[in-house]
Parts: C-alpha cells; sequence; structure tokens
C-alpha cells in the first residue's frame, strides 16, 4: 500500500483465492470457531459477534447518514474462502 501519509490515495484490491487459518491445535475453541464459521456458511446461523460481518463504519458527518457494513466496505476475504488447518 501506497504512504498514506503523503497524501496520495492507495487502492487497496479486493481479496482473490482461499484465506487459510491454521489455528494451534484442535481444542474447544478451535473446533467451536471452525463449527461456528461452518454454521453461517451453511445458513444456520448469523455471525453475531464478528465485527467484520456484522458491525457498520461511519463514513463522514453523522447527519451524512453513510453507515455501511464493514465487509462491503473494506475488501475483505469472504467467509466462503475460508479453510482450516491445525
Amino acid at each position: 500500500m501506497k504512504g498514506s501519509t503523503s497524501g496520495r490515495a492507495s487502492t487497496i484490491r479486493p481479496a482473490t483465492g482461499k484465506l487459510g487459518i491454521i489455528t494451534p491445535g484442535l481444542g474447544a475453541v478451535a473446533t467451536t470457531f471452525m463449527a461456528g464459521v461452518e454454521s453461517i456458511r451453511r445458513g444456520l446461523s448469523s455471525p453475531v459477534g464478528s465485527l467484520t460481518q456484522m458491525a457498520t463504519i461511519r463514513l463522514g458527518k453523522r447527519a451524512e447518514n453513510r453507515s455501511p457494513l464493514i465487509k462491503d466496505f473494506v475488501p475483505l476475504a469472504d467467509l466462503k474462502d475460508i479453510v482450516f488447518g491445525a
């Protein structure tokens, strides 16, 4: 990313391909995390507690009413593109 402090606009390319997440084991926390992501992928639950999936970001002044979802504003990898390893 080119220097944001220099006053030049920078362009962030959208995420492509798969996002690998490696966990330090397959204990209770890791398997619950993986099961939660899979449940959301299948439409069985909502991503409650996920900042990137449910929260919004305010752009400009409050009166402008511009508050897109973070996942729609920042080019992040989609949940369907996540693969797990341990």
